[in-house]
Protein backbone atom coordinates (compact mmCIF):
# COMPACT_ATOMS: atom_id res chain seq x y z
CA UNK A 1 0.00 0.00 0.00
CA UNK A 2 1.30 3.53 -0.76
CA UNK A 3 0.60 6.60 1.65
CA UNK A 4 -0.48 9.51 -0.18
CA UNK A 5 2.10 12.68 -0.21
CA UNK A 6 0.76 16.22 -0.03
CA UNK A 7 0.18 16.43 -3.72
CA UNK A 8 -1.80 13.22 -3.86
CA UNK A 9 -5.86 13.20 -4.13
CA UNK A 10 -7.53 10.63 -2.23
CA UNK A 11 -10.54 9.05 -3.66
CA UNK A 12 -12.26 6.24 -1.46
CA UNK A 13 -15.36 5.01 -3.19
CA UNK A 14 -17.39 1.67 -4.24
CA UNK A 15 -14.29 0.07 -5.32
CA UNK A 16 -12.09 0.68 -2.19
CA UNK A 17 -11.93 -2.41 -0.14
CA UNK A 18 -12.25 -1.94 3.38
CA UNK A 19 -13.43 -4.94 4.64
CA UNK A 20 -15.90 -6.66 6.32
CA UNK A 21 -15.79 -4.18 9.09
CA UNK A 22 -16.56 -1.55 6.14
CA UNK A 23 -14.52 0.85 8.04
CA UNK A 24 -11.68 3.26 6.76
CA UNK A 25 -8.44 3.55 9.39
CA UNK A 26 -6.25 7.08 9.68
CA UNK A 27 -3.92 5.43 11.86
CA UNK A 28 -0.59 7.35 10.75
CA UNK A 29 0.11 11.36 10.11
CA UNK A 30 -1.68 11.36 6.81
CA UNK A 31 -1.08 14.28 4.15
CA UNK A 32 -2.98 14.42 0.99
CA UNK A 33 -4.58 17.02 -1.15
CA UNK A 34 -8.18 16.23 -2.18
CA UNK A 35 -10.16 13.60 0.02
CA UNK A 36 -13.58 12.20 -1.62
CA UNK A 37 -15.60 9.73 -0.13
CA UNK A 38 -18.57 10.33 -2.58
CA UNK A 39 -19.34 6.90 -3.07
CA UNK A 40 -18.26 4.95 -0.14
CA UNK A 41 -20.19 1.86 0.77
CA UNK A 42 -23.53 3.20 3.46
CA UNK A 43 -22.95 2.80 7.06
CA UNK A 44 -18.79 2.70 6.35
CA UNK A 45 -17.03 4.60 9.42
CA UNK A 46 -14.05 6.44 9.49
CA UNK A 47 -11.65 6.57 12.61
CA UNK A 48 -8.81 8.78 13.43
CA UNK A 49 -5.89 7.17 15.37
CA UNK A 50 -5.41 9.63 18.40
CA UNK A 51 -1.53 9.89 17.33
CA UNK A 52 -2.68 10.57 13.53
CA UNK A 53 -3.88 13.78 13.01
CA UNK A 54 -4.33 13.63 9.71
CA UNK A 55 -3.65 16.68 7.07
CA UNK A 56 -5.93 17.80 3.99
CA UNK A 57 -4.54 20.38 1.90
CA UNK A 58 -7.31 20.52 -1.11
CA UNK A 59 -11.13 19.46 -0.71
CA UNK A 60 -13.30 17.63 1.82
CA UNK A 61 -15.97 15.48 0.83
CA UNK A 62 -17.88 13.45 3.26
CA UNK A 63 -20.59 10.61 1.55
CA UNK A 64 -23.75 10.62 3.32
CA UNK A 65 -24.94 7.73 5.25
CA UNK A 66 -21.06 7.55 6.57
CA UNK A 67 -19.88 8.09 9.86
CA UNK A 68 -16.98 9.98 11.48
CA UNK A 69 -16.14 7.78 14.67
CA UNK A 70 -15.79 9.76 17.56
CA UNK A 71 -12.21 10.62 18.88
CA UNK A 72 -11.63 13.19 21.80
CA UNK A 73 -7.91 13.52 21.74
CA UNK A 74 -7.08 13.08 17.90
CA UNK A 75 -6.86 16.67 15.55
CA UNK A 76 -8.19 16.96 11.17
CA UNK A 77 -5.85 19.72 10.45
CA UNK A 78 -6.92 21.33 7.22
CA UNK A 79 -3.90 23.20 5.89
CA UNK A 80 -3.73 25.28 2.68
CA UNK A 81 -1.51 27.97 1.33
CA UNK A 82 -3.56 30.44 -1.68
CA UNK A 83 -6.00 27.77 -2.86
CA UNK A 84 -9.88 28.29 -2.17
CA UNK A 85 -10.95 24.86 -0.70
CA UNK A 86 -14.15 23.25 -0.19
CA UNK A 87 -15.39 21.22 2.94
CA UNK A 88 -18.64 19.03 2.36
CA UNK A 89 -19.73 17.34 4.87
CA UNK A 90 -23.13 15.92 3.68
CA UNK A 91 -24.82 15.22 6.81
CA UNK A 92 -21.71 13.47 8.89
CA UNK A 93 -20.81 15.28 11.61
CA UNK A 94 -17.24 15.64 12.41
CA UNK A 95 -15.45 12.93 15.00
CA UNK A 96 -12.73 14.75 15.88
CA UNK A 97 -10.92 18.72 16.73
CA UNK A 98 -10.35 20.34 14.00
CA UNK A 99 -7.05 23.05 13.11
CA UNK A 100 -7.65 25.06 10.41
CA UNK A 101 -4.45 27.05 9.23
CA UNK A 102 -2.53 28.26 5.98
CA UNK A 103 0.74 28.93 5.13
CA UNK A 104 -0.36 31.97 3.04
CA UNK A 105 -3.12 34.65 3.65
CA UNK A 106 -5.14 34.57 1.14
CA UNK A 107 -6.11 30.91 0.99
CA UNK A 108 -9.72 30.11 1.64
CA UNK A 109 -11.87 27.50 2.90
CA UNK A 110 -15.71 27.66 2.43
CA UNK A 111 -18.24 25.55 4.38
CA UNK A 112 -20.22 24.08 1.12
CA UNK A 113 -23.43 22.70 3.71
CA UNK A 114 -24.18 22.48 7.68
CA UNK A 115 -21.30 21.65 9.56
CA UNK A 116 -21.76 19.40 12.78
CA UNK A 117 -19.07 18.47 15.55
CA UNK A 118 -19.88 15.39 17.55
CA UNK A 119 -19.31 16.26 20.83
CA UNK A 120 -19.85 19.28 22.94
CA UNK A 121 -15.42 19.13 23.88
CA UNK A 122 -15.05 19.61 20.12
CA UNK A 123 -12.77 22.52 19.23
CA UNK A 124 -12.60 24.22 15.75
CA UNK A 125 -9.70 26.30 16.10
CA UNK A 126 -9.01 29.18 13.10
CA UNK A 127 -5.53 29.94 12.91
CA UNK A 128 -4.96 31.72 9.19
CA UNK A 129 -6.57 32.07 6.17
CA UNK A 130 -10.15 32.62 5.55
CA UNK A 131 -12.77 30.95 7.12
CA UNK A 132 -15.98 31.24 4.82
CA UNK A 133 -19.69 30.87 6.36
CA UNK A 134 -20.90 33.73 4.15
CA UNK A 135 -20.89 31.64 0.54
CA UNK A 136 -23.46 29.38 1.72
CA UNK A 137 -25.39 31.12 4.68
CA UNK A 138 -24.69 27.52 7.03
CA UNK A 139 -25.53 26.39 10.30
CA UNK A 140 -22.33 26.01 12.04
CA UNK A 141 -22.42 23.53 15.46
CA UNK A 142 -19.74 22.91 17.22
CA UNK A 143 -18.66 22.51 20.89
CA UNK A 144 -15.70 25.34 21.17
CA UNK A 145 -14.61 28.27 18.52
CA UNK A 146 -11.22 29.65 19.21
CA UNK A 147 -9.65 31.93 16.90
CA UNK A 148 -7.26 33.92 19.31
CA UNK A 149 -3.79 33.43 17.69
CA UNK A 150 -2.13 36.25 16.01
CA UNK A 151 -1.84 35.18 12.26
CA UNK A 152 -3.70 36.58 9.44
CA UNK A 153 -7.23 35.20 9.33
CA UNK A 154 -10.58 36.62 8.28
CA UNK A 155 -13.55 35.46 9.36
CA UNK A 156 -16.82 35.72 6.66
CA UNK A 157 -19.74 35.25 8.91
CA UNK A 158 -22.57 36.29 6.07
CA UNK A 159 -26.25 35.29 7.72
CA UNK A 160 -25.00 32.04 9.24
CA UNK A 161 -25.92 31.22 12.54
CA UNK A 162 -22.77 29.40 14.75
CA UNK A 163 -24.03 27.15 17.38
CA UNK A 164 -21.52 26.47 20.22
CA UNK A 165 -22.90 24.02 22.34
CA UNK A 166 -19.92 23.73 24.97
CA UNK A 167 -19.12 24.96 28.11
CA UNK A 168 -15.82 26.62 29.73
CA UNK A 169 -14.27 28.97 26.93
CA UNK A 170 -16.59 28.24 24.45
CA UNK A 171 -15.72 31.41 21.70
CA UNK A 172 -12.45 33.31 21.98
CA UNK A 173 -11.22 35.72 19.74
CA UNK A 174 -9.44 37.35 22.71
CA UNK A 175 -6.32 37.78 20.31
CA UNK A 176 -7.57 40.21 17.68
CA UNK A 177 -4.11 41.04 15.78
CA UNK A 178 -4.27 39.56 12.44
CA UNK A 179 -8.04 39.31 12.75
CA UNK A 180 -10.62 40.29 9.93
CA UNK A 181 -14.26 39.45 11.43
CA UNK A 182 -16.75 40.46 8.93
CA UNK A 183 -19.99 39.71 10.68
CA UNK A 184 -22.87 40.43 8.54
CA UNK A 185 -26.68 39.13 9.96
CA UNK A 186 -24.88 36.14 11.38
CA UNK A 187 -25.71 35.04 14.64
CA UNK A 188 -23.24 33.22 17.00
CA UNK A 189 -25.77 31.37 19.71
CA UNK A 190 -24.54 29.62 22.89
CA UNK A 191 -27.04 26.54 23.45
CA UNK A 192 -25.85 24.11 26.90
CA UNK A 193 -28.73 24.30 29.28
CA UNK A 194 -26.25 23.11 31.69
CA UNK A 195 -25.50 24.45 35.12
CA UNK A 196 -21.44 25.21 33.93
CA UNK A 197 -20.07 28.78 33.84
CA UNK A 198 -19.28 29.62 30.20
CA UNK A 199 -17.20 32.42 28.34
CA UNK A 200 -17.80 34.39 25.39
CA UNK A 201 -14.12 36.42 25.11
CA UNK A 202 -14.45 38.71 22.07
CA UNK A 203 -11.24 40.02 22.29
CA UNK A 204 -13.32 43.95 21.44
CA UNK A 205 -14.20 42.94 17.83
CA UNK A 206 -17.77 43.67 16.48
CA UNK A 207 -20.24 41.11 16.15
CA UNK A 208 -23.78 40.82 14.46
CA UNK A 209 -25.97 38.83 17.24
CA UNK A 210 -25.36 36.91 20.50
CA UNK A 211 -27.25 34.58 21.84
CA UNK A 212 -27.26 33.11 25.23
CA UNK A 213 -30.03 30.06 25.68
CA UNK A 214 -29.00 29.30 28.89
CA UNK A 215 -32.49 27.47 29.44
CA UNK A 216 -33.32 26.39 32.52
CA UNK A 217 -29.70 25.64 33.54
CA UNK A 218 -29.03 29.14 35.45
CA UNK A 219 -25.59 28.77 34.03
CA UNK A 220 -22.86 32.00 34.61
CA UNK A 221 -21.96 34.01 31.30
CA UNK A 222 -19.08 35.78 31.22
CA UNK A 223 -18.29 37.86 28.21
CA UNK A 224 -14.77 39.72 28.48
CA UNK A 225 -13.56 42.51 25.66
CA UNK A 226 -14.47 45.89 24.88
CA UNK A 227 -17.14 44.12 22.38
CA UNK A 228 -19.78 45.80 19.86
CA UNK A 229 -22.86 43.64 19.45
CA UNK A 230 -26.18 44.50 17.15
CA UNK A 231 -28.41 42.48 19.10
CA UNK A 232 -26.96 40.97 22.95
CA UNK A 233 -30.07 38.43 24.27
CA UNK A 234 -30.00 36.10 27.11
CA UNK A 235 -33.37 34.74 27.14
CA UNK A 236 -32.53 31.74 30.16
CA UNK A 237 -35.55 30.88 32.39
CA UNK A 238 -33.99 30.58 35.83
CA UNK A 239 -32.02 33.06 37.70
CA UNK A 240 -28.73 33.47 36.57
CA UNK A 241 -26.20 35.46 36.28
CA UNK A 242 -24.22 37.95 33.72
CA UNK A 243 -20.82 38.64 34.25
CA UNK A 244 -19.13 41.82 32.36
CA UNK A 245 -15.17 42.36 31.67
CA UNK A 246 -14.18 44.56 34.21
CA UNK A 247 -13.31 48.42 33.08
CA UNK A 248 -14.43 47.49 30.03
CA UNK A 249 -17.22 48.23 27.44
CA UNK A 250 -19.87 46.60 25.46
CA UNK A 251 -21.98 48.62 23.10
CA UNK A 252 -24.87 47.46 21.66
CA UNK A 253 -28.00 48.25 19.20
CA UNK A 254 -30.40 46.08 21.49
CA UNK A 255 -30.09 44.41 24.82
CA UNK A 256 -32.45 41.55 25.08
CA UNK A 257 -32.40 40.14 28.53
CA UNK A 258 -34.86 40.41 31.36
CA UNK A 259 -35.77 38.28 34.33
CA UNK A 260 -39.15 37.81 36.13
CA UNK A 261 -40.28 38.04 39.70
CA UNK A 262 -38.25 35.04 41.63
CA UNK A 263 -35.94 34.62 38.26
CA UNK A 264 -33.59 37.85 38.21
CA UNK A 265 -30.66 38.21 36.22
CA UNK A 266 -27.56 40.19 37.99
CA UNK A 267 -25.33 41.92 36.21
CA UNK A 268 -21.76 42.70 37.33
CA UNK A 269 -18.36 43.01 36.46
CA UNK A 270 -16.04 39.85 36.18
CA UNK A 271 -12.48 39.63 37.87
CA UNK A 272 -11.34 38.26 34.76
CA UNK A 273 -11.53 34.77 36.34
CA UNK A 274 -14.68 34.17 36.16
CA UNK A 275 -15.99 35.51 39.55
CA UNK A 276 -17.66 38.99 40.18
CA UNK A 277 -15.54 41.55 41.18
CA UNK A 278 -16.84 45.47 42.56
CA UNK A 279 -14.87 46.74 39.77
CA UNK A 280 -16.77 48.69 36.85
CA UNK A 281 -17.66 48.04 33.40
CA UNK A 282 -19.99 50.08 30.70
CA UNK A 283 -22.95 48.85 28.84
CA UNK A 284 -24.00 51.50 26.47
CA UNK A 285 -26.14 51.93 23.45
Amino acid sequence: TTIPLGQDNVIIDANSALGASNTISLDTRYLWHDCNFTGVPNAATLTVDIFSNPTMTGDLTFASGMTFADSVASTFRIAFGTETNTLTMNGVAFGTNINVETGGTSGTLILADAVTMSDTARNWVHRGGTLDLATNNIVFTAGLFNSSVSTTRTINMGTATMILNGTGTVWTTNTTTGLTMNPSTSTIKFTNTSATQRLFAGGGATFNNFWHAGGAGGATLEVRGNNTFNDFKDDGSVARTILFGRNQTQTVTTFTVSGTSGNVVTINSSDGAGSASTDTHTLKS
